[in-house]
Parts: C-alpha cells; structure tokens; sequence
C-alpha cells in the first residue's frame, strides 16, 4: 500500500513540475480563443471529432492537429494519418491549398490545383504550387505518414502499425502476471506496463479517418469493431504508449429532428446522444468535439445570433460536448474556408465591426 501511495505521489508531483516548467502548455490548435479554454492540443490525450457528412471534419482535423501547431513552428510530432475516406493525393492537395493561402494569399482548392473540369492552372499558378510543395509540403510529409492500406485498417491491424513503430523506436516494458489456461492449469503470461521512447520529446499522433469506415473484423458488428479500436487499442496506446489519439466519426441524423429545432430553436447542436453507432467515444475520449454545419436544414436561417446568409454557406459551429480537463458546453462560432481549409473564430454576433473584418478579410484575399 505504502509503494502504491509513493507511485502516485510520484506521478502528481513529476506532472507538477512539468506545468512549473511550462511542460504542459500543449500546441497551438490555429483558433485561439478555444486554445485558451481547452488549454491547446494537449499531448497524450484521445480526441474525437464527430460530425454530419460534409461538415467539414477531414479539414478541421488537418488545420488543427497538423497544419496549424506546424506553422506555430511545432517539430517534434509524429503524425499516422489513416485515412480511410480521403485518397493520400487529396489529402496532399488540401495541405496545398492551406499553404497557398499563407503564402500567397491564393485561395485556390484542391479539385482546381488538380485542374478538374474546365479549369487548369497557368504556369505562374503551377510555379506557385510546385514551390509550396517543395518549401512547405515535403519537409511536413517527412514527419507525416499518410496509410491508406486497406490491409491494415481494421482495429487489430491499425494497433499493429502502431505498435510495430514503437517498439522500432522505443521500448517496451512488461510485468509477469499468473493466471490459469483453457483446462484450468496455472500459466505466467507478460503484461505491457510502460513504453519508454528513445526521443523523450517526440509525440505520436494517431488520427483515424473515420472510426466507421474501418474494415470489421470477423464475427464483429460496426459498434463492437469501433468499440474495439477504442476500448481495447486506443486507451492502452494513450494511457501506456502516451500516443494522441484522434478518432474522426459521423453523427447520426437525427441532430437535424424538427421536435429538437422547436425545443432550441437556433441554438440546435450535436449532443452525445447524437454519436452514431457507439457510445465508447463519449465515455472514453478525454474530449469530444462536434463539428456542426446548419446550412443544410432548410428551416433554419440563423444560429446561435449569426445570419447564415451573410456566410454564404462558410458558417460552421464547434461545440465541446465532453470533456474531462476543461468546461464542457463551450461553442464556438467558425468561418470554414473551403478554398484555402482554413478556419477562423467569428466575434460576438453583435461585434458588428468584428464580422465586417472577417468579411473583408475574405474578401481582399484572391480566390481562384
């Protein structure tokens, strides 16, 4: 007992010290007012992102778990993007557009860097996109594994890469633990008890695209297989490994119910409830955010004070519907910019001249 209190004592006081030395301030998320009440990306956390189809949830995972702490000068993660929706081109292609923007002030989409339809880009464009390439997108992709392998995106087989790197890159320690085989007769098995990095300051990101889109396993429905992933992979990668784990999924449909509109009216937004398939994520994410887009419901014209016209379809909301080391209930009003996937904090509904800055801002740069 007296071992165990000193473990403990151990553990607080080593986690204090780190704060005391500015070891916990975490990595900028690219929206600050949120950083500031979620105290930024914290390491060593599992994050889920759930939303409608379309809200925009592949691109809030790039610009704030790996675009935005990369800009912030952050170099010292190590992303595995498994993205199981998005073809690895696309997700290059949207990295571009981000970087279009920053540089250039270009805001230009993916479909049209990959000259789609009737577009093509000149050569001045195409000069501009092969040096972000070169200047910004290869030495990120040099910290970045992008797996669309669909050998290995069941939870068992997304566990084994990861846990594959690991050991290639750290080392595992495990304890001896009895207990008793199929006819009952005592065995010693080896329990995994800690994971000691050969970089201590390197951080594993691991984001899953999306939880409802990994293969099942046999014998296993979709909420048992997401389950799974959660349950039985993802808590030992963070609480044993210190992996980030980001889990993107889907809301079910009834977030847009008429009975709900009439109860809140313009303040409708995702609850855990609305999480379709499993309720491992609410239980077992350290937070949970809802990415929400109101312009697809044909009744509604406002939102939380915004008139959804002045956006003209840019408008999204962000609310933290769990949360274990933050308030819960914090939204958060966002202009998603397709062109250049970016995301910008709106002010207060009433800041009039706040609004009119974004405008502006949006305006003075060259879409394309």
């Amino acid at each position: 007992m007296i071992e165990n209190i000193n473990q403990e004592e151990g553990t607080f006081l080593k986690k204090l010290r780190k704060g005391r030395e500015g070891d916990n301030v975490g990595f900028p998320g690219g929206l600050p007012r949120l950083d500031s009440k979620v105290y930024n990306i914290q390491p060593g956390k599992m994050t889920s992102i759930v939303g409608s189809p379309k809200s925009g949830k592949t691109y809030f995972m790039l610009y704030r778990y790996i675009l935005s702490p990369w800009m912030a000068g952050v170099r010292n993660i190590k992303w595995f993007l498994f993205t199981l929706e998005v073809e690895r081109a696309d997700i290059v292609g949207r990295m571009v557009s981000f970087f279009m923007y920053q540089r250039f002030g270009i805001r230009i989409s993916a479909s049209k860097i990959f000259g789609m339809g009737d577009f093509k880009p000149s050569d001045a464009l195409y000069d501009q996109i092969m040096s972000v390439f070169e200047t910004d997108i290869t030495p990120l992709l040099e910290n970045m594994v992008i797996i669309e392998d669909s050998s290995v995106s069941n939870p068992t087989g997304l566990n084994k890469y990861i846990m594959s790197y690991l050991e290639s890159n750290g080392t595992f320690i495990y304890d001896d633990f009895k207990t008793t085989d199929a006819l009952g007769n005592p065995e010693i098995k080896k329990r995994l008890k800690a994971y000691i990095k050969n970089d201590p300051n390197e951080e594993l990101f691991v984001i899953i695209d999306s939880l409802g889109l990994m293969k099942k396993e046999q014998g296993l429905n979709k909420k048992d297989n997401i389950d799974r992933w959660i349950d039985d992979y993802g808590v030992k990668l963070r609480n044993i490994c210190g992996c980030s784990i980001i889990n993107l999924h889907h809301l079910n449909r009834s977030v847009s119910g008429v009975d709900r509109y009439k109860l809140i009216g313009n303040q409708l937004h995702p609850t855990l409830d609305d999480i379709k398939d499993t309720s491992a994520l609410g239980e077992t994410s350290d937070i949970v955010y809802a990415l929400f887009n109101p312009n697809v419901y044909a009744h509604m014209d406002e939102h939380f004070g915004y008139k959804l016209a002045d956006w003209k379809g840019s408008y999204r909301s962000l609310h933290v519907i769990a949360s274990r080391y933050c308030d819960m209930g914090l939204n958060s009003a966002l202009i998603f910019d397709y062109e250049s996937g970016t995301f910008m904090e709106l002010p207060a509904s009433d800041d009039h001249k706040g609004l009119q800055r974004i405008k502006d801002l949006l305006n003075k740069t060259t879409i394309i």
